[in-house]
């Protein structure tokens, strides 16, 4: 998580307070989604606009399903997903957390994040623990020791770090101090958000002789924080943990370190559909929507951890198409991998594709319906359509429905977290096009 420094985008005090009266009642429509499942006759969403349930068959049925209530998304641990190839896919690791003691994960580095207005991929793992808590790091190699600031914009779009020499201890801004290690294999591993304070001075000569440090070696103390991030109500004292490969691409920190325990699956809060790149969904008559000409599909979906609150994205999502006709369904599009986050689909600036993966508005029957990656709850909207994994991203991609035949389709869904618990959802539409 990052308080942006140095934004462009001008906030005053009275819209400080709107956002914070926003902020208040997203809060109040998200609790009873939180606190419980989803109830029959439809998904839950925070506008308590209902979806159809999804078939009661399992829409994969290589999936062992858990018990749930009716209607409801199922889950499963884990699922026979699709393997992607060894080079589009880091192996799981076991390499040990940073932090000695109990901990949260409060953001994931593929969440999406638009602080002050400005959509962003986050790009690290947030590990939030106790402000002092010592921070050591999992690999070794050369370590240089900055200060930093971002650089963000929402016109012109950019998220850019700005860093200069930390020269001593006493010469530091609170909470943008980051200690930086380059392993054997090329990768930098950012800490940030460490106490200027707490940084030990043989690291500091390291750092300006350019030596290498052992595996294990305290890097300083986290910093204090200033706010929370809700639901938690508690400061969000944290490390963020950032991962960069030789040639630049954003890695998943939490699939180089050794696994966490989750057995909470995902949430499916709703499906909706749009024409491309708009915000104001199609009509819906008896639940289902009628569509035609280009077509994006928008999923609101979070995740959570066990003994934590804070709302995360889903690690993999995937989709298929299918033709119904009567007791009939045939495959017309097969399950497609949208996105598997072991890296980022960017490199560089992090703003970039973050409005095309993730959606940031809609409007449903006339109730906007909003991604938030701010102070929380955080929500999250992703479009499905856009393109995949393999294929790439690009806001132009749609659902061509003007390439089928006008009848009735179902859009089915299946979201994953990195410990392989699965939720599934589906949605009916028509096409109607002629």
């Amino acid at each position: 998580m990052y308080t942006v420094v140095g934004m462009v985008v001008a906030v005053g005090r009275g819209t400080r307070y709107a956002l914070a009266a926003a902020l208040l009642a997203l809060l109040t429509a998200l609790s009873p989604v939180l606190a419980a499942p989803p109830t029959a006759g439809g998904l839950a969403t925070p506008t308590g606009i209902p979806l159809p349930p999804p078939p009661a068959a399992p829409i994969a049925p290589t999936l062992s399903k858990a018990s749930t209530a009716p209607n409801a998304p199922t889950a499963s641990t884990a699922p026979a997903l699709p393997q992607a190839t060894a080079s589009s896919t880091i192996p799981v690791g076991s390499l040990p957390w940073p932090v000695h003691g109990p901990f949260a994960i409060g953001a994931h580095f593929h969440d999406f994040q638009n602080y002050s207005g400005v959509p962003y991929f986050h790009g690290g793992t947030d590990v939030r623990t106790q402000a002092g808590s010592v921070v050591y790091t999992p690999v070794a190699g050369r370590v240089t020791v900055s200060k930093y600031r971002i650089d963000a914009a929402r016109v012109p779009l950019h998220f850019q770090y700005q860093r200069w020499p930390f020269a001593d201890r006493a010469d530091t801004d609170a909470r943008y101090v980051e200690a930086a290690v380059t392993d054997d294999q090329g990768r930098t591993w950012m800490f940030r958000h460490l106490d200027g304070k707490s940084i030990p001075s043989d690291l500091l000569r390291r750092s300006r002789a350019g030596e290498p440090i052992p595996a294990g070696e305290p890097l300083g103390t986290i910093v204090a924080w200033h706010q929370p991030v809700l639901p938690e109500t508690a400061t969000y004292h944290h490390l963020h943990l950032e991962v960069l490969a030789s040639d630049g691409t954003y890695l998943n920190p939490a699939r180089l370190m050794a696994p966490l325990p989750d057995t909470d699956p995902p949430v499916i809060h709703g499906i909706w559909f749009v024409r491309n790149e708009e915000e104001t969904t199609f009509p819906a008559t008896d639940g289902r929507p009628r569509v035609s000409g280009d077509v994006d599909v928008v999923a609101a979906i979070t995740d959570r951890m066990p003994n934590s609150r804070y709302i995360l994205s889903p690690y993999l999502v995937r989709t298929r198409l299918m033709a119904l006709s009567g007791s009939d369904a045939r495959e017309i599009l097969p399950w497609t991998e949208v996105v598997r986050f072991d890296r980022l689909p960017v490199t560089g600036d992090r703003t970039q594709l973050a409005t095309v993966v993730y959606k940031e508005r809609l409007r449903i029957d006339g109730k906007p319906l909003l991604s938030n990656g701010e102070m929380g709850p955080r929500f999250f909207l992703l479009t499905l359509t856009n393109g995949d994994r393999r294929a790439g991203y690009a806001a132009r991609r749609s659902l061509p429905t003007r390439s089928l035949r006008d009848g009735i389709y179902r859009f089915d869904l299946e979201a994953a977290d990195l410990a392989g618990n699965v939720a599934s959802a589906s949605q009916e539409f028509e096409v109607r096009n002629r």
